[in-house]
Parts: structure tokens; C-alpha cells; sequence
């Protein structure tokens, strides 16, 4: 997603990546879809969103309906951790 950037007598900085243009998954890994959408883009759906994308897998209707019916999802907004997966899945890069 993004590349550290050394600078002499500077603090380092961050640029976003020119390969993956912040998406932080290769091209190879971007071109798989499942209806339509890469990786990248399911893993910045909000709650409401998955519930509905996700609506024909029934393995993951109870576990994102809980999130959705318990408030969580702007709790997790106001407290930094959205979208959901980018504090568990991404890393703690910027």
C-alpha cells in the first residue's frame, strides 16, 4: 500500500506504492473476482454492504448480521478500526 521512504536528517515518510496503487495486494491477486469485486474491494465493504454481498453464503449472514444488529460497526469507525479488516487483515502500515 504505501513504501517507507528514508530521508537523510528528515523522519521517513510514505508514499503510496506505484504497483498497487495503495490497494496493497499484487495485480495477479487483484484480478481474481468473486461477483465483481477483487479482494481489495470486499475488505473495504462496511457491515451493511457485506451483509448484502454476502447474502447468498449463509456461513457468514450470522456473524455480520450480529455486527450490524449490535451497533458495532460505528463503534469500531469512531475508535479507527474501519473498514472492519484494516487493523487484522492489512497490517498496521499506513
Amino acid at each position: 500500500g504505501a513504501v517507507k521512504v528514508e530521508m537523510s536528517f528528515l523522519p521517513p515518510t510514505f508514499v503510496l506504492c506505484e504497483t498497487c496503487r495503495g490497494r496493497r495486494y499484487n495485480p495477479e491477486t487483484l484480478e481474481v473476482r468473486y461477483n465483481e469485486k477483487s479482494i481489495a474491494d470486499v475488505l473495504d465493504l462496511t457491515i451493511d454492504q457485506a451483509v448484502d454481498f454476502f447474502a447468498d453464503v449463509p456461513r457468514l449472514q450470522r456473524p455480520l448480521a450480529l455486527l450490524r444488529d449490535t451497533g458495532l460497526e460505528k463503534e469500531m469507525q469512531e475508535a479507527g478500526f474501519w473498514p472492519l479488516w484494516e487493523k487484522s487483515v492489512r497490517g498496521r502500515e499506513p
